[in-house]
């Protein structure tokens, strides 16, 4: 498709990746939300699990 650039990173053993890509959907470039940072992982699994 003309117009679409795609990549793909994973680390390796990982489970996740970071897809960087262009031409992909309608949003406006650097448009994501940032992630939420905490500094205490056990309060954070505390609250997604109330949600």
């Amino acid at each position: 498709m003309e117009g679409i650039r795609f990549v793909q990173l994973t680390p390796p053993g990982s489970a996740c990746s970071i897809c960087l890509g262009e031409g992909l959907n309608d949003a406006p470039r650097y448009g994501a939300k940032p992630a939420d940072v905490g500094s205490d992982i056990q309060a954070a699994h505390v609250a997604c699990e109330a949600k």
